[in-house]
C-alpha cells in the first residue's frame, strides 16, 4: 500500500499544504515560531525521505521493464550506474553511442539509483525509429520545460516554437499548438519560392562570401558559413538584410551564437549541483527551487547566457516592429509574414513573445544545421584529394565559372558527384547526431523491447550512418555509394527526422548547400592548414559543429584557398 501511495504523493504540493497549516495553527495556539520552525524542519525531513524513496522506485520500475535491454558500452557503478562512464566519454560522447549502438543497436544508459530523470535507451534500429518517429508519433514528443533541465533552458533560448513545442499524448492540446505553426510555416517552402526568391538570395550570398577568398590566404570557413547561412535565413525568412559575410556587425546574430555555447557550458556545469538537488522537495529542489536559483546565481556562464537572451529579446522586437509596420506585408512570402498574415486572417493578432519564438526556432533549425553541415564538407573536400578532384572535375563540365547555379543544374542527376558528397557528409556528420524524444507512457518496441513511462528515447543518426553492418568501411569516404541515387529512406536515414515531424527545410538545406558549395569551387581548390588535422573534433552542441580543439574550445575550419586556373 506504501508504494501505491508514493506513486500519487506529489512532495512539494504536500509540503507546502502543510506547512502552511503549521503556521495557521501556530498562529491560532500561540505556539512560539522557534517550536514551528521545528516542526517545519521534521516534515520537510519526513517529505524529503519520501521523495527519495519515491525516486528510487521509479527509477527501480523503469530499470525493470528495462532489464532485457543490453548496457551501453560504459562501466556500470553499483550506486552511481553508467554516470561515472558517460562524464569520462563526455568529449566523445557520439562515438561513445556509436560504439553502444554496433554492438546492440537499441541499449540503455542508467544513472544514479536515486535518478529516475535519466533513464535513457540509445536507438540505432530502422524498426524501431519508424515507431519513434510515424507509428507511435502521439507516444514520444518533447517533454515539457518544466520537467527537463535541458529543455527549461532551450526554452529560455528559443521559446516556444515549433522546435521545442510537445506534440501528442504530452500536451492537452494533442498537439493542436505545434500543428498550426507547421502549417503555417510549410507555406515558405513552395516550389515559386524556391526558384525565385530562395535562389536569388542563396547566389547573392555566396557571390559575396566567394569575394572574400584570397588566394594562399587562410582563412576559417566554419565562420564564413554560419556567416552565409545567417545572412540568407535573414533574408528568406524575415525580409531583413544582414552583412555578416561582408564583415558588418549584427547583434542578433552574435548573440544567438553566444546564448547557444553558453547554454550548453551551463548545462554541463550545473548537472552535479542539479542531481543533487532533484533529491529535495520544495522549496530547495527542482529547476525553480531555491538551490538552482541559488546555483544560477552565483553561475557565470548562466549569467552571460541571460546577456545574450536579452539581446535577443530585444533585437526580436524590433525586427517585429519593423515587420508590422511594413505596408506591404500582405504582398511578402518570407515566413515572419506568413505568420502575420495568419494572424490577421484568424483575427488572433500574433504577439511580440511568439514572433521572438518563430524567429529563434527557425534560426536555429534553418541555420546552424546546413552551417554545420557546409563545414563538414568542406573538411571532407580538404582532407580526400581524390574525392575533391573528382567534384572539381564534375564541376568543371557542368557548371563552369561564370554560370550560376540553378535547382535543374545542381540536382543529383545533373551533379550526381556533388549530391554524392553531400549526402556522404551527411551520413558521417549529421548536424543533429542524436535526436531525443520522452516516453508519455509504457511502451513497446516492434521487436518487443519495453519502454517505460518516462524514459528519454534518444534515436542516434551518428551511430546509424557509421554501421559497418550498413556500410561497408563507413569511415570512408566513398562517393560510389549514392551513384545512382536513390532516396533512403527516412527510418534508416534519419538525419532529417521522418514521420509527421520530418524537416520542412530539408530541401531548401539541401539546395543552398549545393549551391555554395559549387559556386566557391568553381574558382578555389580548398586544403586543411598543416597541423590541423589531428585536432580536428565535433563539438558538444545542440548542432555538431567542429571544434579544432580536443577540448573543444577552439572552433575554426582553418583551410588554405587556392584559386584555379579554368
Amino acid at each position: 500500500w506504501w508504494v501505491a501511495s508514493l506513486c500519487w504523493f506529489e512532495p512539494g504540493v504536500f509540503l507546502q499544504e502543510n506547512i502552511s497549516l503549521a503556521m495557521v495553527s501556530s498562529h491560532r495556539d500561540g505556539v512560539t515560531p522557534r517550536a514551528v520552525f521545528v516542526k517545519i524542519l521534521k516534515l520537510y525531513g519526513v517529505v524529503t525521505v519520501c521523495k527519495i524513496v519515491l525516486a528510487f522506485w521509479r527509477r527501480y520500475r523503469m530499470a525493470r521493464m528495462l532489464r532485457d535491454v543490453p548496457d551501453a558500452k560504459l562501466p556500470r557503478h553499483p550506486l552511481l550506474g553508467h554516470l561515472p562512464g558517460f562524464l569520462q566519454n563526455m568529449h566523445r560522447l557520439n562515438d561513445m553511442r556509436a560504439e553502444s549502438n554496433t554492438e546492440h543497436p537499441i541499449c540503455k544508459v542508467l544513472f544514479g539509483l536515486w535518478d529516475p530523470e535519466n533513464v535513457t535507451v540509445l536507438v540505432a534500429k530502422p524498426e524501431a525509429v519508424r515507431h519513434i518517429l510515424k507509428d507511435a508519433f502521439n507516444k514520444y514528443s518533447k517533454p515539457p520545460a518544466h520537467q527537463d533541465h535541458f529543455f527549461w533552458l532551450l526554452e529560455q533560448y528559443t521559446g516556444h516554437g515549433i522546435f521545442s513545442i510537445p506534440h501528442g499524448l504530452m500536451t492537452p492540446d494533442d498537439g493542436a499548438e505545434w500543428k498550426q505553426q507547421r502549417k503555417i510555416a510549410a507555406g515558405i517552402f513552395t516550389r515559386e519560392n524556391f526558384n525565385v526568391g530562395m535562389h536569388r538570395v542563396f547566389v547573392e550570398k555566396a557571390k559575396k562570401m566567394r569575394n572574400l577568398m584570397v588566394d594562399g590566404e587562410t582563412t576559417d570557413m566554419q565562420a564564413h558559413f554560419f556567416n552565409y547561412t545567417f545572412d540568407s535565413i535573414m533574408k528568406i525568412f524575415y525580409g531583413h538584410e544582414s552583412d555578416m559575410v561582408g564583415g558588418g556587425a549584427n547583434a542578433f546574430g552574435t548573440a544567438f551564437d553566444g546564448a547557444h555555447r553558453c547554454m550548453m557550458k551551463y548545462l554541463f556545469a550545473s548537472a552535479g549541483p542539479k542531481a543533487m538537488l532533484d533529491l529535495l522537495p520544495w522549496p530547495l529542489g527542482g529547476l525553480q527551487g531555491l538551490g538552482m536559483r541559488l546555483q544560477r546565481a552565483f553561475s557565470a556562464e548562466y549569467a552571460e547566457f541571460c546577456h545574450h537572451i536579452r539581446i535577443l529579446d530585444e533585437e526580436s522586437a524590433v525586427l517585429a516592429v519593423k515587420a508590422r509596420q511594413d505596408k506591404n506585408i500582405s504582398s511578402r512570402s518570407d515566413l515572419i509574414a506568413l505568420y502575420i498574415q495568419a494572424g490577421a486572417r484568424e483575427a488572433v493578432p500574433q504577439t511580440d513573445k511568439f514572433l521572438r519564438d518563430t524567429f529563434l526556432n527557425f534560426v536555429l533549425a534553418g541555420r546552424d544545421t546546413t552551417a554545420c553541415t557546409l563545414t563538414w564538407m568542406f573538411y571532407e573536400l580538404a582532407t580526400n584529394p581524390e574525392v575533391q578532384r573528382q567534384v572539381l572535375e564534375e564541376i568543371d563540365t557542368k557548371l563552369p565559372d561564370g554560370t550560376d547555379p540553378t535547382l535543374k543544374l545542381v540536382q543529383h542527376t545533373e551533379m550526381p558527384l556533388l549530391h554524392a558528397l553531400l549526402y556522404e557528409t551527411l551520413r558521417l556528420h549529421p548536424p543533429v547526431p542524436s535526436d531525443g524524444k520522452t516516453a508519455s507512457c509504457n511502451d513497446v518496441f516492434p521487436d518487443g523491447t519495453k519502454i517505460p513511462k518516462g524514459a528519454k528515447v534518444d534515436f542516434v543518426p551518428y551511430s546509424m550512418g557509421r554501421d559497418p553492418t550498413v556500410w561497408d568501411n563507413p569511415l570512408e569516404v566513398n562517393l560510389q555509394r549514392w551513384i545512382p541515387f536513390t532516396v533512403p529512406s527516412p527510418y534508416e536515414f534519419p538525419v532529417f527526422q521522418a514521420g509527421p515531424r520530418i524537416c520542412l527545410g530539408m530541401d531548401m538545406a539541401i539546395y543552398e548547400s549545393k549551391v555554395l558549395a559549387a559556386m566557391l569551387l568553381q574558382q578555389f581548390s580548398f586544403a586543411l592548414l598543416d597541423g590541423e588535422a589531428e585536432k580536428i573534433h565535433y563539438s558538444l552542441m545542440v548542432t555538431m559543429s567542429l571544434c579544432n580543439s580536443k577540448k573543444q574550445d577552439s572552433h575554426n575550419l582553418w583551410l588554405v584557398p587556392t584559386r584555379r586556373s579554368t
